[in-house]
């Protein structure tokens, strides 16, 4: 017994079913598609591309200004800050940028790790060794004021 509702086919048995979708597939592939035509371009009606507009000067993120200082201050390319490098002196001065880009902008470890290139885990690990080395050692406080002095003075 075969019922249609809307458009739809229900079947009495999986053999009709199956009868009915081997026709259906036997029909489909004997259809052809229509012939190809190759298609036709007015090439008069196609203008160059307009000239790309000068590119405008974007003011940089005070973030990237604290990475240049401190990388500057450590004798190190700003490059070195981003990559994936663990030498004591490069992780320092990476702590410290994130310090001084917490302690100055207020961003938070996600945003800081964005710029960083790092987890925000591993600058809240980065914050703590600063903070902690803050209270054992006079000079690294010293230091960090002069930094963070020499960046206000800077804008």
């Amino acid at each position: 017994m075969r019922v249609e509702i809307h458009g739809l086919r229900e079947f009495g048995s999986a053999d009709e079913m199956r009868a009915f979708y081997s026709a259906l597939h036997w029909r489909l592939a004997s259809l052809t598609p229509p012939p190809r035509r190759p298609l036709a371009i007015n090439r008069a009606a196609l203008r160059p591309a307009p000239p790309l507009a000068p590119r405008c000067h974007m003011p940089r993120h005070p973030m990237h200004v604290i990475i240049e200082h401190v990388a500057r201050h450590y004798r190190l390319a700003r490059q070195d800050m981003l990559t994936l490098g663990r030498k004591p002196r490069v992780v320092l001065a990476r702590c410290v940028a994130a310090y001084l880009g917490r302690d100055l902008l207020g961003l938070s470890t996600l945003r800081l790790g964005k710029f960083l290139g790092r987890d925000p885990s591993t600058i809240r690990h980065g914050l703590l060794v600063v903070e902690s080395r803050l209270r054992r050692d006079s000079t690294f406080e010293i230091l960090l004021i002069r930094l963070r002095d020499q960046l206000l003075l800077e804008e």
